[in-house]
């Protein structure tokens, strides 16, 4: 269906933008995160019981977020009996709800806190004085330099560090009976998705709080993999994920004479994604003993159960994450490519209910009026095969030249190693409602497909994902799908070096845009924080023996080699890439005589949340393009 007035307006981004996200769930009660661009970029604790309607949990200052590892997640927590536990970014502080009133039950200052994992009724009455109790990864910054990152207990105010001497931590989960807590830890130069270790402690409750009476490696020791997200099934039950035997799928502890570990049969996808934040479930333990899972299947979302008689697909649509038990149905974050993500709670996506929407379309605005994803797979110029989806426009005359041929953009993902989404996007839907085509390329290096295909890209960042892309481009224009005279490239973050390092080393490209992005490698390693900086140690090299590589790879250093017009979109609050990135950046290419432009948003980070900096943003950068086509021959 054509659509010949956009009617994905830059209004309608700013002002009805709200991110869904990590849903929980009780006995009675689903709880979840909404990020309100109306609230200044926000997040709020909603929850809904039975069939009343939804209510904000956190009042409208609080900010539900946490900042561990810059990236986040797992801000809040519910026990099985609806106990709430949250930070708040706004003081750092942790908080519990009991009787309806935020009240704060600790928090240190300088310190940041994530990943909760909240006592049962039964697990409290290990301990009677505090049964308000909870285990958490602390990061803290009161010593200055690199934060230390631990397994804290925090009960009645005061924090008592269990487990510390590695660089990370992640998912503290205690058995049922509270004689253990599974965890999972990683050092420098690792990132959770190269090489982890799943420990278990056994813990001492004699004297009313936990102390550790021993400490074990069930995965990790002897062989390098990445392992993750252990959930107990019952008091000698575990299963994790592990990437062993080449792909995510799920390891079965048992605990006999001693604990033994088993995968179960594979499941012909990949279970899980990349741990960039806290809080992501893709694996849970079904009352019936079975398993419910969710990951990528050829790119796309894919949710299927396991039981005695092996694995089969679950109908929940696209999925963000595994669906959880609610009473006798589940409750999940639907979020198919052509209508706004929503709460839906069900037996499966035939027999659900929506409970919340993102935002709602316009009136007359439906499915046939949004870009779907095609999946493609594409072959590079060393003899491989990489993917990505592309998205023809909606409307199909808007901007086509006199061949019917769209003009055509290209974006490069963040991570690196993360992966195109094809669930609905404003920044997908904005630009095919205009009459471009969409190339969302999940270079070398995404994940989805398995641990070789994430590590094809180790040594080769700056190098591999930009000939993944330009081949990519010239697979869509061979086919006859887009303008090549009128392709440009966008990318956020690590994303951002790659649009740089492909308007540097190609001339398919007439502009781009680097949003938030890397420019210069040397100063990125010595500015970034904790998490991130020693990843380049496998994305490039360890340093100073691969230094040239860091130079060769820098864009800052290439600035000579770009001819086309770029534009920068940075937030002056960015911790993980600073502004002087493309600061930088900017100035080579001007003093070049390059045409390039700036904007700087003041208050955003990594990533945009205000209104009116979407507003600006998404305008800005199409009439940055749309002037730059008019200079195009």
């Amino acid at each position: 269906m054509k659509q010949h007035s956009p009617w994905v307006t830059a209004d309608f981004v700013a002002g009805r933008t709200t991110q869904l996200a990590e849903i929980r769930t009780s006995a009675d009660t689903i709880y979840w995160l909404e990020t309100r661009a109306a609230n200044g970029g926000k997040t709020t604790l909603v929850a809904q019981k039975n069939a009343f309607p939804p209510r904000d949990v956190t009042t409208p200052d609080v900010n539900v977020r946490s900042s561990v590892n810059e990236y986040g997640g797992g801000a809040y927590a519910v026990s099985a009996e609806g106990r709430v536990i949250f930070t708040n970014a706004v003081d750092g502080r942790i908080y519990h709800i009991p009787d309806g009133v935020q009240k704060v039950m600790g928090g240190t200052d300088n310190c940041r806190y994530a990943d909760f994992s909240p006592l049962s009724a039964a697990q409290a009455a290990l301990c009677p004085s505090a049964p308000e109790a909870v285990f958490c990864i602390r990061e803290d910054h009161r010593a200055g330099g690199q934060a230390e990152t631990s397994i804290v207990w925090v009960a009645a105010g005061i924090e008592t560090v269990l487990v510390r001497g590695q660089d990370f931590y992640a998912s503290p989960r205690l058995s049922p009976n509270g004689q253990y807590l599974a965890f999972v830890s990683w050092d420098h130069p690792n990132m959770p998705w190269n090489e982890t270790q799943l420990k278990l402690v056994r813990l001492d409750w004699a004297a009313g709080h936990p102390a550790i009476a021993g400490i074990r490696v069930l995965v990790g020791e002897d062989a390098a993999c990445s392992v993750m997200e252990p959930v107990w099934q019952d008091q000698t039950t575990l299963f994790a994920l592990s990437d062993a035997n080449g792909t995510w799928q799920p390891v079965k502890f048992e605990k006999k004479e001693n604990w033994a570990g088993a995968f179960l049969p594979d499941s012909g996808f990949e279970i899980g994604a990349p741990p960039w934040v806290f809080g992501h479930q893709s694996l849970i333990c079904l009352r019936d003993g079975g398993l419910l899972t969710h990951g990528v299947k050829n790119g796309m979302p894919h949710v299927a159960s396991f039981n005695e008689d092996g694995w089969r697909d679950a109908h929940f649509g696209f999925s963000a994450a595994v669906p959880l038990p609610i009473g006798d149905a589940f409750a999940w974050l639907h979020t198919p490519s052509d209508a706004p993500p929503s709460i839906r709670i069900g037996r499966d996506l035939a027999q659900s209910r929506v409970l919340q929407t993102a935002f709602t379309f316009p009136d007359g605005i439906g499915p046939d009026d949004c870009a779907h994803p095609r999946a493609l797979s594409f072959p590079t110029r060393d003899g491989a095969t990489a993917h990505g989806f592309f998205y023809a426009p909606v409307d199909d005359t808007a901007l086509a030249d006199a061949a019917g041929r769209p003009p055509l953009i290209v974006t490069a993902h963040g991570g690196p190693t993360a992966a195109a989404n094809p669930a609905f996007s404003f920044k997908v839907q904005w630009w095919t409602t205009r009459g471009f085509a969409l190339l969302d390329v999940n270079y070398r290096g995404s994940s989805g497909w398995g641990r070789a295909y994430r590590q094809a890209l180790e040594g080769e960042w700056g190098a591999r994902d930009v000939t993944d892309c330009i081949d990519a481009v010239r697979y869509i224009c061979d086919q006859g799908l887009a303008d090549p005279k009128r392709c440009v490239i966008r990318g956020g973050s690590s994303g951002g070096l790659t649009v740089l390092q492909c308007l540097a080393l190609s001339d398919i490209f007439c502009a781009g845009t680097s949003l938030y992005g890397v420019a210069d490698l040397m100063t990125l390693v010595a500015e970034t924080h904790k998490f991130e900086s020693r990843y380049l140690d496998r994305l490039i090299g360890p340093l100073p023996a691969t230094r040239h590589l860091y130079t060769s790879r820098s864009p800052v250093h290439h600035a000579a080699q770009i001819n086309v017009p770029v534009l920068f979109l940075h937030g002056d609050a960015d911790q993980v890439v600073p502004l002087a990135q493309a600061e930088e950046m900017y100035q080579r290419l001007k003093d070049h005589g390059v045409t390039t432009e700036i904007k700087i948003y003041p208050g955003e980070g990594h990533g945009f949340r205000q209104a009116e900096t979407l507003r600006d943003s998404f305008q800005r950068e199409y009439d940055f393009y749309l002037s730059v086509f008019r200079g195009v021959a």
